[in-house]
């Protein structure tokens, strides 16, 4: 497993149709190490603090198999950070990372929180109004983390597995159970989950005794 391209964005009027939307989620490359704190890269800033970022969100990572095949889908090659994602990964992917995962990159230490579920502004920036169903099942729109040591690192740095979290939960397998609000069972298994985020605890935790779930 390797990074392949480490990116930053910073929040700006997304071109389209529609309502004036500010985000983000146009990421960039940059060269070289960053600095990685509790609040995720230096440079990189949040649009929706609501729903992205924070310290259990600090880290978005995408699989670069992801990409190729959304390039595939829109005929059209898309660059590294074209989901809005931090890091893009070689070797990883939805369906084999798993909840808890601890990371380490280069110097820094990552812990895997929850999944990134797809939303219309990551359509809008594919340019396609299908992409959320179409990253959603199987999911395939990426992951985040939180950091449990930071540090400095980039593309050049060795990345790896320190430890495995909770084998019966995918990302892929968290993110369906998630969105579907009918699952009570699973929400309440995926409670059990050691080191899920905060958010998703209280949205699961919400859905289990019979409240609302909110939004995303």
């Amino acid at each position: 497993m390797r990074v392949v391209s480490v990116q930053v964005g910073r929040v700006t009027e997304m071109p389209g149709p529609g309502a004036e939307l500010r985000s983000a989620i146009d990421k960039r490359p940059v060269a070289g190490p960053v600095a990685v704190g509790p609040l995720g890269l230096e440079g990189d800033e949040v649009g929706h603090p609501r729903s992205h970022g924070g310290p259990e969100r600090a880290l978005l990572f995408v699989s670069a198999a992801a990409l190729a095949a959304w390039s595939a889908r829109c005929g059209r090659t898309l660059s590294p950070g074209a989901f809005g994602e931090n890091v893009t990964v070689e070797g990883l992917d939805d369906a084999s990372v798993f909840l808890g995962d601890v990371l380490r990159w280069g110097p820094v230490e990552l812990q895997v929180t929850s999944a990134r579920m797809p939303c219309e502004t990551l359509a809008r920036n594919l340019g396609d109004p299908q992409a959320v169903a179409a990253l959603s099942a199987p999911h395939r729109a990426g992951w985040y983390l939180r950091v449990r040591v930071g540090g400095r690192a980039g593309a050049a740095d060795r990345l790896e597995v320190v430890s495995r979290g909770d084998a019966a939960w995918t990302v892929e397998r968290a993110a369906a159970v998630y969105a579907d609000k009918r699952d009570i069972a699973g929400a309440e298994a995926l409670l059990g989950v050691a080191g899920l985020s905060s958010a998703w605890r209280e949205r699961l935790g919400a859905r289990v005794s019979g409240g609302s779930t909110g939004g995303r």
